[in-house]
Formats: structure tokens, sequence, C-alpha cells
């Protein structure tokens, strides 16, 4: 890191010796330090940005150049990052593939210097994860400790298998017209509605209880 941050000057290229000045070898040794490490970065960069330390005679002089150069797109990316999260919502799409986009962004902050915490986090996905988990987001904010994010994607993995088996046609869009041919018919449907969901809420109850052991 010396070589990096320029903690490791130069030392002086020559010495005098019997009247003349001969290569120091202190300084020999730095310097092919120097370039090895500056070969390395090189060799590990994308060819545009090459470009940018192209001219660089020391390794510390090209990472100067990083630097002024990259800074002040880091700190627009990192608040598009922030934008990006704070828009992220679940939609129509599967849990695990939800929660994979969010785990991607904030890995990504957190590589940038800008790391997320877990109640921000956890605050985060279940603002957008929908409606259809309210029952287990009201759970999750009862509880008196934080859990961690693997915790809570198990537990909404787990809720998303039980609202497939109660309702095969989980995240479809619903058919709102109702068809009546008869009074009788339209109070018998409504009342067998009713037991469904009473039977539904008690078995929601009894699923909550179950995950949350």
């Amino acid at each position: 890191m010396g070589y990096v941050n320029g903690v490791s000057n130069s030392p002086s290229t020559t010495i005098d010796k019997d009247g003349e000045q001969v290569s120091k070898l202190d300084y020999e040794f730095w310097d092919c330090q120097d370039q090895l490490i500056l070969a390395a970065i090189i060799a590990f960069i994308s060819f545009t940005i090459m470009n940018t330390i192209a001219d660089a005679k020391t390794l510390v002089e090209a990472w100067t150049k990083l630097q002024m150069a990259f800074t002040n797109k880091s700190a627009t990316w990192i608040l598009s990052l922030h934008d990006k999260l704070s828009r992220e919502k679940r939609d129509s799409r599967p849990v695990a593939e939800y929660l994979h986009l969010i785990k991607s962004i904030v890995e990504e902050l957190s590589l940038c210097g800008s790391p997320i915490t877990d109640v921000d986090l956890m605050v985060q996905v279940l603002s957008g994860v929908g409606s259809k988990f309210q029952d287990i987001t009201a759970a999750i904010h009862a509880r008196d400790n934080i859990i961690s994010f693997d915790e809570l994607q198990d537990k909404l993995l787990a809720y998303e298998l039980y609202l497939k088996q109660i309702d095969p046609a989980f995240d479809t869009t619903p058919i709102s017209v109702n068809h009546v041919c008869k009074g009788t018919n339209t109070r018998s449907s409504y009342s067998k509605n009713k037991v469904i969901r009473e039977r539904t809420n008690i078995f929601n109850m009894k699923m909550l209880m179950l995950i949350f052991q």
C-alpha cells in the first residue's frame, strides 16, 4: 500500500561513490517493485480505463489519475443505486427473484462504500413485497428483534409457498366479473365465500405461528 498511497517515496536514484554518481540499489529495488505493481493494475483494468493511466510513470501517479477520473462518477452511481433500491417492487415476480435483485443492489452499494443497514434492508424488502404478504409483514414488524436477511428470505419464501397452496391462482390477475343467475344462488355463493374466508384466516394465523416458531 505504500507504493499506492505514496508513503514509500522514491529514494535517490544515484549516490556519490569515489567521486562518481552510480546507481543506487535501493532505488533499483523500489523502481522494480513500483513497475511490477503498476503492471498488475494495468493488467486488471479494462481497455477503456487503461487510456486514463497510459502515460503514468509511477504507481502513485496512476492511482491519483484513477481517483480523479472516477470519484465523481462513483458518487453519482451510489445515488443512482439508492434510488433504484427505493423504487424496487416485487410486483408479480417470484419472491426469490425479487430478493435476489434487492441483494445484488445492496452488495453493489457495499462495494461502493455505502452499505445498507439491516434495518433499512428489512424495511425496503417488506415495503416492496406487496399486499399479498401483509400478514407476515405485520408479524415481522411486531417482533422485538431485527432478523437477518437470510432469515427474512426463508420466511418470505415459506409464506409464498403457503399462498400458492391455498390459492392456485396466486399472482394472476383476478377476474372481477360477477355472474348472477338467481338471487338464491348469489346468497349461497356469499355464504360459501364467507366460510372460506373465515377458514383461510384461521389457517393464516396457524401458518404464521409455525413460521415464527
